[in-house]
């Protein structure tokens, strides 16, 4: 099954071939034609162009604002003006020597420091309640917030380098390129003109020298003067409706003598059919081009647009067609250099990275929203957070004796003493801390605790003998009896401490 068909193609194959060989027929053209009308029916006096990419980034400048908001003083001071706590700079001051980046994010770091002051007039700012936030709650969220701003203007950095001029293309200028391409001018007149396109008017005898592209004499310059080489035939010897049968069979171009007219070339551009009215991508002009570029047929050295057999005459014999010289060794070269592709080439370069463009930087916009989001929520995070509170004494004096009351508290025996920071007092039957491990509050603990127990301290044994009590080191009297002046001491440590912490918000 598989050789029978493959049989078949060959055959019909071959009987193209042969007939192609053998003469011109009606309809040879039929492919050539249509691959170039696809550039006549872009040709219209208005295209419409997608939409340039909008860099715009809403979320990009709530990020900024955000963090601009909880910035420290000092990063604030670098965009102000001396002595204006309100005007900025408008670029960035040279004895900072900035470079490329800090002038690409500039304008960005301005309007977020102009407006740090302006809340009411930002909602998103307003609502996050960033102006209630104390210094340590802004400490706090600066290492959360700041990862996340790098992270959007990181983002930023992945659209695509226009280095075409893409964003720029209007469409004034997209029409001019596709009407220069098929008329040889701008805007389109009522009727093509001869010396538009081609270069120059072919003379009575000049047919088959202008049936090739080139700048120079009378030679094809536009997509009109390609379909005028390949759909009309030599008057006394060419084939009929070779590009389409709706063709005029009277419409000739004799290479005895030029009958063909402006009006002719018009009636087989209008079999194109009408002008696109849909917006100009990249894709259809790629398309067009490429599918044009495929009917290239080559013969020796030189490239064919059009049934060919040994001359682009127009008659049936020969062929109707358009030659590119040298086409076969240096095909890229050859069709970039007709006049009409080159310039269509670059139109689709153009619109072809402003749609890239213009994608990512939807993407990048969402991606943006995101970063936003997470933003927001770093200010739900630290919204009740407060400074650390100091601990209180009964908690200071806890920690102070960790280390050292470990050894008097509780410890009677030698395996219960801590030999870390202890010594066993074997003759006293009691753990003390080693000789420099002591603390003032440790000490005035233990002679509390030893009160607690029944035992008289080194002042309270002194009872109400002030001559004594103030001769005993760390004893004080105090009007009616001997205390230790360390616990009075710690004592108003502790009231006024706890005074101070009355005073924080909670």
């Amino acid at each position: 099954m598989i050789k029978s068909v493959f049989s078949l193609v060959l055959v019909i194959i071959s009987s193209h071939s042969k007939k192609a060989d053998a003469a011109v027929g009606s309809g040879d053209a039929v492919a050539e034609f249509e691959a170039l009308c696809k550039i006549v029916r872009l040709a219209a006096e208005a295209v419409t162009l997608p939409s340039p990419a909008d860099t715009n980034w809403p979320a990009l400048a709530k990020i900024a604002n955000i963090n601009m908001t909880v910035a420290d003083k000092e990063w604030k001071q670098i965009f102000l003006k001396a002595g204006d706590r309100k005007a900025c700079h408008d670029v960035p001051p040279q004895e900072l020597k900035p470079n490329a980046d800090w002038q690409e994010k500039w304008p960005l770091f301005k309007v977020a420091v102009e407006v740090v002051d302006k809340v009411d007039q930002y909602v998103y700012v307003k609502e996050m309640e960033l102006e209630k936030l104390d210094d340590h709650q802004q400490t706090y969220l600066r290492p959360l917030i700041i990862p996340i701003a790098k992270a959007a203007v990181a983002l930023t950095h992945k659209l695509a380098k226009d280095i075409v001029g893409g964003d720029k293309l209007t469409a004034l200028e997209a029409a001019a390129t596709l009407l220069d391409a098929v008329y040889g001018e701008h805007p389109k007149t009522a009727n093509v003109k001869f010396a538009k396109i081609f270069v120059a008017k072919p003379t009575s005898n000049g047919r088959e020298a202008a049936f090739e592209f080139g700048t120079d004499k009378n030679k094809v310059r536009s997509v009109s003067g390609t379909l005028a080489c390949i759909c009309y035939k030599d008057n006394f010897a060419g084939q009929t409706q070779v590009c389409k049968h709706e063709q005029d069979t009277t419409h000739n171009w004799t290479d005895a003598s030029a009958t063909m007219t402006a009006a002719h070339i018009d009636a087989i551009l209008a079999l194109c059919g009408k002008q696109s009215t849909e917006t100009l991508t990249s894709e259809t002009i790629r398309d067009a081009l490429q599918g044009i570029r495929s009917k290239i047929t080559t013969k020796a050295n030189d490239g064919y647009i059009g049934p060919f057999i040994s001359a682009c005459s127009g008659t049936a014999a020969a062929g109707t067609c358009v030659k590119t010289s040298g086409y076969k060794d240096a095909a890229d070269s050859k069709w970039q250099a007709i006049l009409w592709v080159g310039p269509l080439l670059i139109l689709q370069q153009k619109v072809a990275i402003r749609e890239k463009r213009n994608k990512e930087a939807d993407q990048i916009n969402s991606q943006l929203n995101v970063e936003l989001a997470k933003e927001i929520a770093t200010r739900y995070v630290v919204k009740h957070t407060q400074a650390p509170v100091a601990p209180t004494m009964q908690q200071r004096k806890k920690e102070v004796n960790q280390h050292t009351a470990g050894c008097h508290l509780k410890n009677k025996t030698a395996e219960e003493c801590p030999e870390s920071h202890c010594n066993y007092d074997s003759e006293n039957k009691k753990c003390k801390p080693k000789p420099g491990t002591e603390t003032p509050a440790a000490e005035a603990e233990e002679e509390n605790q030893e009160e607690k127990n029944g035992k008289k301290g080194r002042c309270t044994q002194h009872g109400t003998n002030q001559q004594a009590c103030e001769k005993e080191s760390n004893c004080k009297w105090d009007g009616k009896e001997c205390k230790d002046s360390r616990f009075l001491v710690n004592n108003k440590i502790g009231s006024e401490y706890g005074r101070f912490c009355c005073l924080i918000e909670f």
